[in-house]
């Protein structure tokens, strides 16, 4: 690959929300400065293992922070659904209503989740970025002051080395460049979500609002997305997919027929005992954050720098939000050598966890039906095995 020089060159490890957030505020910061020219920034995005992304709607305090990314535009495009708002049933067996209608903000909205990060990538690449599709990161090497090489698989067919003078990680979770700089990473709290989406009979009208109900083995999240389907997960531990076999469609599908609520609005050939089972995913939402977000000549954003429990509904958001500061940060280092923005970044991280795990403990607290269950004392802290 030919080497950018002489500019200075960032790279992005991760195309998703957070890289792509961003890009668009680095390059945003870059372009006011008038000096676009002496820096390259890349993006990396590794081909996604996943097929089913938990996590398909945002709130409207994310339409602010696209909006002062300059791409607030992307969700209206027609690929996306208007969300009114959610309809819950916890610690009651009344439904409980949140609606967004109002907001000042802005609206809610379900995500086609495949095209919104495609646009994201899109946007941060029209901006000046370089992005680089279906590139995975396998080694860092560091040498003194000098720029870090990475190595690249590209497409599992060749492998390509960059030099690179500040690296952000936004890779989520896995956090591959932290870890490769060994970065420990805190677990607090780790759940389970098992999704399925299902598809919606034409004709067949769904409330376009989010559901979700608490049970006593965990809670359940369903959401009309575009494509006439539903997705439907269900949030368990580890110890309850295991003596329940919850991975087992039939299991799963018991246990989806016992709700209240959800259940009432799920097409009835699904949930019908002679239906066809659907396929179901595993997916890991640990409460976790790394001991250090960044460092002289790299920072961390969005999941790789910090996890969040799916119940705060603040995935996407945290990703932008997070994208959006990480970009400022980077340009007041690279334009004007002041490390206090990265200081004060990486603070804000911290400081935004503890707070999240002050609200997730005050969440699964309200929920108090289930006071004997085993998944709800080890989320409450009084069950620790």
């Amino acid at each position: 690959m030919e080497q950018p020089s002489p500019s200075k060159t960032i790279a992005i490890i991760g195309g998703g929300p957070a890289g792509s957030a961003t890009a668009l505020s680095l390059m945003n910061a870059l372009k006011h400065s008038a000096r676009e020219s002496d820096f390259s920034v890349h993006i990396f995005n590794a081909p996604s293992d996943n097929g089913i992304q938990v996590g398909e709607s945002i709130p409207p305090a994310a339409i602010s922070v696209l909006g002062q990314l300059g791409v607030k535009d992307i969700v209206d495009t027609g690929e996306h659904l208007v969300c009114p708002g959610s309809i819950s049933l916890w610690n009651s067996d009344t439904p409980g209503h949140n609606d967004f209608l109002l907001d000042v903000v802005g609206r809610a909205y379900h995500l086609d989740r495949t095209i919104f990060e495609s646009q994201m990538l899109s946007s941060a690449e029209m901006s000046g970025a370089k992005v680089h599709r279906n590139w995975r990161l396998t080694a860092v090497k560091q040498s003194g002051s000098a720029p870090m090489e990475l190595q690249f698989s590209v497409q599992r067919q060749r492998v390509e080395r960059l030099s690179a003078d500040f690296v952000v990680d936004a890779s989520g979770k896995s956090s591959v460049f932290a870890r490769r700089l060994e970065v420990a990473r805190n677990v607090f709290d780790e759940v389970l979500f098992l999704c399925a989406v299902i598809d919606i009979p034409a004709g067949l009208d769904i409330l376009p609002h989010t559901f979700v109900e608490a049970v006593e083995l965990g809670w359940w999240y369903a959401a009309r997305i575009p494509g006439n389907k539903m997705i439907t997960t269900f949030c368990i531990d580890a110890e309850t997919m295991k003596k329940e076999q919850l991975n087992i469609p039939c299991y799963w599908l018991e246990q989806l027929r016992k709700t209240q609520w959800i259940s009432k609005h799920i097409p009835s050939a699904v949930i019908a005992p002679s239906g066809p089972e659907p396929e179901i995913l595993i997916r890991t939402a640990p409460s976790s954050i790394l001991s250090a977000v960044c460092g002289k000549e790299w920072l961390a954003v969005g999941d790789a720098a910090s996890s969040y429990d799916p119940i705060t509904s603040a995935g996407i958001t945290k990703a932008l939000m997070q994208g959006n500061q990480a970009g400022a940060a980077i340009s007041s280092l690279i334009l004007d050598k002041k490390t206090e923005a990265m200081e004060r970044y990486q603070l804000r991280v911290f400081d935004d966890f503890n707070q999240y795990i002050g609200v997730r403990s005050q969440l699964y607290r309200s929920e108090r039906r289930f006071s004997h269950s085993r998944f709800w004392l080890r989320r409450t802290g009084q069950l620790l095995s």
